[in-house]
C-alpha cells in the first residue's frame, strides 16, 4: 500500500483561501464603517463647538452693548481645517420688554448656509436677551 503524504490537497487550499477572502472582506467593510462613524462624530463635535462659540459671541456682544439687530444672523467660520456655516436666529421676540429672555437657535453645517438652515448637522438652542 502506498504511503500518503500529510499535505493539503488543492481543494482544501482553495476552500481555506475562500474562507480567508470572505473574512478579510468582512473585516475591511467593518473598518470602513468604523472610519465613517469616527468622521461623523468628529464633524458633529466640531459643529457643536462652532454653535457654542456663536452663542458665546452673542452673549459677549450683548454685554458690550453691541447686540445685533433683530432678525437672523448667518456667517462662516474656519475650524479644524474646514469651513463651517452657521445660522443664528431668535425663536421669539419680546416686543414690549427689552430685558426679556428669548430662546436662540444656532444651526451649523459644513455644506452651505442653506444646509445649515434646512438640514443642520447640529442645531443648538440657548437663551439670550431680546434683540433690539
Amino acid at each position: 500500500m502506498p504511503r500518503r503524504s500529510a499535505a493539503f490537497t488543492l481543494l482544501e487550499v482553495l476552500a481555506a483561501l475562500l474562507v480567508l477572502g470572505i473574512a478579510m472582506t468582512a473585516w475591511q467593510l467593518r473598518m470602513a464603517q468604523n472610519l465613517d462613524g469616527a468622521a461623523y462624530l468628529r464633524d458633529k463635535t466640531v459643529a457643536t463647538w462652532v454653535a457654542l462659540n456663536q452663542l458665546e459671541l452673542l452673549r459677549l456682544a450683548q454685554r458690550r452693548g453691541s447686540a445685533p439687530v433683530a432678525g437672523e444672523l448667518q456667517g462662516t467660520v474656519a475650524m479644524a481645517g474646514a469651513t463651517w456655516y452657521w445660522v443664528l436666529a431668535p425663536q421669539a421676540q419680546a416686543a414690549t420688554d427689552a430685558d426679556a429672555i428669548v430662546p436662540v437657535t444656532v444651526s451649523v453645517s459644513a455644506a452651505s448656509i442653506d444646509a445649515a438652515r434646512n438640514e443642520p448637522l447640529v442645531a443648538m438652542t440657548g437663551v439670550s436677551h431680546a434683540w433690539r
